[in-house]
């Protein structure tokens, strides 16, 4: 909050000065001209201009003005420069990097012109001033802060040495040694506190033991399902089943080789996993004998995602492959939870299906339609 505190006062202070030293160096500048215009009608009417130039070397050497330019038609024109040097580092007078500010007016008196009149402004003398401005009041913030930081300590030193002793036991209980117990005194707020870090020590030191006895019996739960799921993936590789299972996100979670192979994927079950199973669809469907069915019917059952459906796909190598979709729920909730695709290779099957569909309605010896089948067409 100090910091927060001394950073904000610090840019309002700058955004502040900034605007003073652009307006006031603006509006000297313009005072300064009237001064000046009326030196020039002066000198010529009295022809003095060894006077006016003096009067000018007089206004430069004023912290706000850079440089003073005159000139009438038939006369040599008279300057004077001067120029403040900043002392400021270059970060501080960056924060105040603005436009020259100058003033050009005709010199008119009663009608006659006088020539033109040009004054620089020069911010520099303004500049240095907020320099030492701001460096004192950092000064002064340093010493309040200082001083603030000496009154705390006095007061908090002695609660800090007791806190220091609670701070051991408390290092001593992070690396696992409970059975010490805990210093308990020192002041009511101390006390306090060490009560309660002994009754803490006490519950873990509890928990410790439950936990010990929780992590030996997860350690032989863990190792019966590593064996399960061994024996499982073990079971859906040496099925003569293309296994893809996928989760509510529509993303791989397991695969077998039969898949890959099904498909002529040159990935590995486990470098499928975390795949999307749409695009392993999309990018297989070539292989169908009609692509655009497959992706149809993918798309209908896997939007419905309500029960399970078979279906019986032709591909382009003359295979025949059987798709069963498999919707999985959780057994509590009965929230979705993923999907099962199974394939399987009947091409002999469908053959031999075909092939006996045909004998049942022709005649083997002919290759004509069998009465029945005659009567029935």
């Amino acid at each position: 909050i100090v910091m927060f505190t001394v950073l904000s006062s610090f840019v309002l202070l700058i955004w502040l000065a900034r605007g003073y030293v652009a307006q006031d160096t603006e509006q000297r500048v313009h005072e300064l001209s009237d001064l000046v215009a009326q030196d020039i009608v002066i000198a010529n009417i009295t022809d003095d201009y060894a006077r006016l130039d003096q009067r000018f070397q007089r206004y430069v050497k004023q912290s706000f003005v850079k440089r003073i330019y005159w000139q009438i038609e038939g006369q040599k024109p008279l300057e004077s420069y001067s120029n403040e040097p900043l002392v400021v580092p270059d970060w501080f007078k960056s924060l105040f990097a603005q436009a020259d500010i100058s003033v050009i007016q005709s010199v008119d008196w009663f009608g006659k012109q006088y020539g033109e009149l040009k004054i620089e402004g020069d911010s520099n003398g303004v500049i240095n001033n907020l320099w030492y401005l701001m460096l004192y009041w950092l000064l002064l913030l340093a010493f309040i802060v200082l001083i603030l930081v000496m009154i705390i300590e006095l007061v908090t030193k002695p609660i800090i040495q007791q806190i220091e002793f609670l701070s051991k036991d408390a290092q001593r209980i992070g690396s696992g040694s409970l059975t010490e117990p805990i210093r308990v005194g020192g002041a009511a707020e101390v006390l306090q506190l060490s009560l309660s870090m002994e009754q803490m020590r006490e519950a873990l030191q509890e928990n410790r033991h439950k936990a010990q006895q929780q992590q030996q019996a997860l350690r032989v739960l863990s190792d019966e399902n590593e064996q399960r799921l061994i024996w499982l993936k073990n079971l859906l590789n040496t099925l003569p089943l293309a296994v893809l299972l996928e989760d509510a996100n529509a993303k791989v979670v397991f695969s077998n080789q039969l898949y890959c192979d099904f498909f002529k994927i040159a990935l590995t079950p486990k470098q499928l996993v975390g795949h999307k199973s749409e695009t392993l669809m999309m990018d297989t469907r070539l292989l169908f004998a009609n692509p655009n069915e497959f992706v149809q019917k993918v798309q209908s059952v896997t939007a419905l995602s309500q029960a399970s459906h078979r279906q019986l796909f032709a591909m382009q190598d003359g295979r025949w492959l059987m798709q069963d979709f498999i919707p999985m729920r959780d057994e509590r909730s009965a929230a979705f939870v993923g999907r099962l695709w199974l394939y399987q290779d009947v091409t002999e099957n469908h053959q031999l299906e075909q092939r006996l569909r045909w004998q049942a309605n022709h005649d083997s010896l002919t290759g004509l339609l069998s009465r029945s089948a005659f009567e029935q067409a």
